[in-house]
């Protein structure tokens, strides 16, 4: 079973010098996690490829360099909880203590702040921040549309508003502790991913009305079409991140790629068939949100020509 270890236990292990350790990394045997620490496979296993698993990784090869009132938090405790980060923020453990520093390295990024004894608990065999804690330093030290997956994936697993209204009024004082309010008024339990939480974002920044989420479109039998991720009434607008398409009941498993590109242009074209305008983003649209809105108000106008027909 795969476990971390340093060169010194693989010298004593295996009877390894430096050459057979480079050895072993070519082989794949080993697999840096960072300076001095290796995850050791056996025979067959392959080296985690989730960003987050090989974060773990280096929150537990990090360990002996955190002092003893360091906490795990922000992006780490984030992972911890499950809750999705931007990737380049795992490059280094991320960790609160109380007294000041300013050690921050390759390795390690430390933030000084006075946790409560609620603020923090154990994860995984490590003190790490509260999922609700969690959420408030991410809404705080992050973009508001990540500021707002946070919030989403911890109403889903079920966070307890109260502990993070009450974590929120003891960082009152922080820095960017508006934004984290914010976050959290905007997280919603329906989202469905990253690129749904990020796009609400991009709309509240915008100016952009919020959305209905994860609306079912049906016809006048009350027959379901589609469950889009947004929907604007009052601009007879859908919208969906991504293209992701929900078939619902309509289209059977199985599909081939292009039976499944064939069922959305059907799909799309029964949603227009009920005069519903359909606009559509993906990743690189949320990297240029100005260019983003003015996509959807254009979408809006035409809906709202096409409601005009329709009455």
């Amino acid at each position: 079973m795969a476990r971390l270890v340093t060169p010194a236990e693989l010298s004593s292990l295996h009877a390894l010098g430096p050459a057979g350790v480079r050895r072993w990394v070519r082989e794949k045997r080993l697999v840096p996690v960072r300076r001095g620490h290796y995850l050791l496979l056996e025979p067959g296993e392959a080296a985690p490829t989730d960003a987050a698993a090989r974060h773990r990784l280096l929150i537990e090869a990090t360990a002996s360099l955190l002092a003893p009132d360091t906490v795990v938090s922000h992006a780490s405790a984030a992972v911890l909880h499950g809750i999705p980060v931007e990737t380049a923020l795992l490059a280094r453990v991320w960790g609160t203590r109380a007294r000041s520093t300013g050690n921050a390295s390759q390795v390690f990024v430390a933030s000084q702040a006075r946790l409560a004894p609620e603020d923090v608990i154990e994860v995984d065999g490590r003190r790490a921040t509260s999922l609700a804690r969690t959420v408030v330093d991410l809404g705080r030290t992050r973009p508001l549309d990540w500021g707002i997956v946070a919030a989403d994936t911890a109403l889903k697993q079920g966070v307890d508003a109260a502990s993070v209204a009450a974590a929120l009024e003891r960082a009152h004082h922080a820095p960017g502790i508006r934004r984290a309010r914010r976050a959290w008024a905007l997280g919603d339990p329906r989202s469905e991913s990253v690129g749904e939480g990020r796009s609400r974002g991009v709309f509240d920044l915008a100016g952009i009305p919020a959305p209905e989420l994860q609306r079912e479109i049906r016809d006048a039998s009350g027959r379901v079409l589609a469950r889009v991720d947004f929907a604007w009434e009052e601009f007879n607008t859908l919208g969906e991140f991504d293209g992701a398409v929900k078939y619902g009941p309509l289209v059977p498993e199985g599909l081939t790629p292009q039976q499944v590109l064939m069922a959305e242009k059907r799909r799309e074209q029964r949603l227009h068939e009920q005069l519903w305008w359909v606009v559509r983003w993906d990743w690189a649209d949320l990297d240029r949100p100005a260019a983003l809105a003015a996509k959807l108000r254009a979408a809006f106008a035409i809906g709202q020509r096409l409601r005009a027909k329709r009455n």
